[in-house]
């Protein structure tokens, strides 16, 4: 669908001339409206599971800004406890409902319950403890699959999971990003997964733009410009939601307030999602997750040497 790169499921392969070629947006809102009208363009039937992050809700804005009303779904993901009292991601539905107001959008609410034997049913089903995955989305892909079962959805599903990530080593600035099937949805048609990011090259091109003239990023060693958000679009902060808090029965995340712009799941609440998962499924044990060797899922899309002066750097 994307034409600026082709991918088959070994090799994903730039075309330059085509990346090159595409204007350069000279802000974030819009490089945001410009991929929302060109993927408006190319789908007709679309569905954005909106949560209370600045992934999917950057991309819902990017269709605000088009003039575009996107169709947006909140997952309300319930833990069951073995009590019978309940715990759900509420602090999520909160930035999601706000959103959804201040821009005139619909949320639609869809419900799904987790027990105790769903719970160890999805962990066997996803083989969890034995890949590299988010514990995140094991939830979100069973809370996807019964959406489309409930309601015989047929359209595409558009996601906020291509991760990109800026980088120097040295004097060496970069730019990488995931490939399309990196946080693909278990049980869910990838045919039907729509990467945001991905479907023209409007967002990363003002990604290499911003990151090249802006010396305050260069000097980072990591940085997701995802949290542009925050500086560029006047996000408030807020904790980075990983889609498994619904199942932590101790934490306040209205506490979490540290924001780390080098990797999102770092300096939140240091709760294992994995103790979690355990926890929920009745295991008093230490099992590990082990993750299966990969290929690198990463693709370097451009390179610079940043003008910095060395002593700023520790360039020896």
């Amino acid at each position: 669908m994307a034409k600026w790169y082709s991918y088959d499921k070994d090799n994903l392969v730039i075309d330059q001339d085509i990346y090159d070629s595409c204007d350069i947006p000279q802000n974030f809102k819009e490089s945001l409206k410009r991929q929302a009208e060109s993927l408006h363009s190319k789908i007709d039937n679309y569905i954005i599971f909106l949560s209370g992050g600045i992934d999917s809700q950057t991309k819902a804005y990017g269709f605000v800004l088009a003039g575009i009303k996107p169709r947006c779904v909140f997952l309300k993901l319930i833990y069951r406890l073995p009590d019978g009292s309940i715990r759900w991601n509420k602090e999520e539905f909160f930035y999601a409902s706000l959103f959804t107001k201040e821009h005139n959008l619909k949320l639609e609410v869809f419900e799904i319950e987790f027990d105790k034997d769903r719970i160890q049913d999805v962990v066997f089903k996803s083989n969890y403890f034995n890949n590299t995955a988010g514990t995140g989305i094991m939830f979100f892909s069973e809370a996807v699959q019964d959406f489309i079962k409930y309601e015989n959805y047929k359209g595409s599903i558009i996601t906020g999971h291509v991760t990109f990530s800026m980088s120097r080593s040295g004097k060496i600035c970069s730019g990488d990003f995931f490939r399309p099937d990196a946080g693909l949805l278990y049980g869910v048609d990838p045919a039907v997964v729509v990467p945001f990011d991905l479907i023209d090259c409007h967002v990363f091109r003002y990604y290499q733009y911003v990151h090249q003239k802006t010396k305050e990023i260069q000097i980072l060693q990591l940085y997701e410009p995802k949290n542009l958000a925050y500086t560029e679009l006047g996000f408030e902060f807020r904790h980075k939601f990983s889609g498994w808090e619904f199942l932590d029965t101790v934490n306040d995340y209205t506490t979490a307030s540290r924001i780390n712009f080098a990797k999102s799941y770092r300096g939140r609440i240091q709760e294992t999602p994995s103790r979690l998962v355990l926890d929920a499924m009745g295991i008093n044990s230490k099992i590990k997750r082990t993750g299966l060797k990969s290929v690198d899922s990463k693709v370097r899309l451009y390179e610079f040497t940043t003008n910095i002066e060395d002593r700023f750097i520790n360039v020896v």
